[in-house]
């Protein structure tokens, strides 16, 4: 008895089986906070757009006091979760994350999250109300 493959009419095997390759989403993350205000979670989704698996790490470089990832190392597929707390000094503050795989294999295995941080006083607007009563 033969065998049968299915595949894609566009793709080579060597696309199809090419091996894990790490795709972050997002990779730009842009928080409003007012100063001191209690922490804020986010979550940056660290997924597999090949085929096989892959471990990663997370580091901040540089380090600031005002951002925490959890957790530092896990496998594809995995959310790393980010707690953003804002300084009580208003400012605009930036770093970045970078996810590197555990395998140098893996396709686009090094990435970064740029995370930027706009602190500042917000203050509540109000606009009157115009109503038209028609007849």
């Amino acid at each position: 008895m033969g065998s049968l493959f299915a595949g894609q009419a566009d793709k080579t095997l060597a696309d199809l089986f090419a091996g894990p390759q790490m795709a972050v989403v997002p990779t730009e993350i842009v928080h409003l906070a007012e100063p001191s205000a209690a922490a804020s979670h986010l979550t940056v989704q660290i997924g597999n757009a090949g085929t096989g698996g892959f471990t990663w790490t997370a580091a901040i470089t540089p380090t600031v006091s005002w951002l925490a990832v959890h957790p530092l190392s896990d496998s594809d597929g995995q959310a790393l979760t980010l707690a953003i707390t804002a300084p009580a000094q208003a400012g605009c503050y930036a770093t970045s994350i970078r996810i590197t795989a555990g395998d140098p294999e893996v396709k686009d295995g090094l990435q970064t999250v740029a995370v930027r941080l706009l602190v500042a006083e917000l203050y509540p607007t109000y606009l009157p109300l115009v109503v038209r009563l028609t007849p």
